[in-house]
């Protein structure tokens, strides 16, 4: 009897450590793949933007373009 409920009590506690190790791990997760979103679409825009306009020879020029045809609302999309 004794050893049942300590068998449950141990249970229970695994159970409480893996949803805290889900919850982090979803967090974490959720984290970087905000930050490399955040990193990656304003280089993508550029790319394309690079490739659409072939008068732009460089990421620089294409920055400067998009910059004043959008204003900084480009970064944000």
């Amino acid at each position: 009897m004794v050893m049942e409920k300590d068998q449950r009590r141990l249970k229970a506690q695994e159970c409480r450590a893996a949803t805290g190790y889900y919850a982090l791990c979803a967090v974490s997760g959720m984290l970087s793949a905000g930050t490399t979103h955040l990193a990656i679409t304003p280089l993508d825009v550029l790319k394309v933007n690079m490739q659409v306009n072939i008068l732009l020879n460089s990421v620089v020029e294409s920055i400067i373009c998009v910059f004043f045809i959008e204003g900084w609302v480009f970064i944000i999309e």
